[in-house]
């Protein structure tokens, strides 16, 4: 999340043209929405002006528009209360988004918007990001000055909104295409019974990835000699050669 305090009484110039030529362009853009995410926080938003911004992501489940990837770790409370933490599937930001398809422009006082009487922001912009015509991210900006969102850095931050969708839809077409190639994948394991049980592993969209803790980082690695190491994740290796020695890299071919 890129967030800090704003003393600015109007909205900043924007390279708007640079930054969607960096959005288009880069590869650390990344193939998935989680990337995105990262690659928005750490280059692009941090250009938009001193504002709390926040870009968040429908989920498959719910429907709720979340940050991608989620910033707080199971158990453990937000680290900030600069921005919403998430946008209700069923909330009135997201279904005025998606019934009149424009921008929010809403100012603190205006209680009908309860979602925003815990922020310390005195305006906030809502922008919604689509993909045809279906509502698919959404991006959040939040001042403390008023005014302080002129109609060049709304259009500006609209045109962006725009470009990001056009992202997310590409991306979700790859999706696609990987979901297909790995059912036929799987198919091909179960039709030439190269395990004495059917393959049950479901392809799903992953909303919210947790990295696991450090002591588990790279773990056959660093416990090749574990019980656990020798009797669960040797035998799978050795399958794994044994069927697919061809499509192995070579630095993979250390396993044992």
């Amino acid at each position: 999340m890129t967030t800090s305090h704003s003393s600015t009484a109007c909205s900043p110039d924007l390279p708007i043209l640079d930054l969607i030529q960096k959005l288009a362009s880069s590869q650390s853009s990344g193939q998935t929405t989680e990337q995105l995410a990262a690659f928005l926080r750490k280059e692009i938003f941090t250009q938009l002006g001193s504002f709390s911004i926040e870009f968040y992501l429908k989920t498959s489940h719910s429907g709720e528009f979340v940050p991608s990837p989620l910033q707080k770790q199971p158990g453990n409370p937000p680290q900030h209360n600069f921005v919403p933490e998430s946008f209700p599937a069923q909330g009135k930001v997201v279904l005025q988004l998606q019934n009149k398809n424009r921008t929010l422009h809403i100012q603190h006082n205006d209680n009908v918007w309860t979602i925003f009487n815990t922020l310390p922001h005195s305006v906030h912009l809502v922008v919604p990001i689509f993909t045809d015509t279906s509502l698919a991210a959404i991006i959040y900006v939040g001042a403390s000055d008023i005014p302080a969102f002129s109609p060049e850095y709304c259009k500006a931050i609209e045109t962006l909104a725009k470009v990001i969708g056009s992202r997310i839809k590409s991306m979700a077409t790859i999706l696609e295409l990987q979901k297909s190639i790995a059912e036929e994948f799987i198919k091909f394991l179960n039709d030439k019974k190269i395990f004495s049980n059917p393959v049950v592993t479901e392809i799903n969209k992953l909303d919210v990835f947790y990295d696991a803790e450090e002591d588990h980082q790279e773990y056959y690695d660093n416990n090749t000699e574990s019980s656990y190491c020798q009797f669960i994740i040797n035998p799978k290796i050795k399958k794994l050669k044994t069927h697919f020695q061809d499509k192995l890299k070579q630095n993979q071919n250390k396993l044992t």
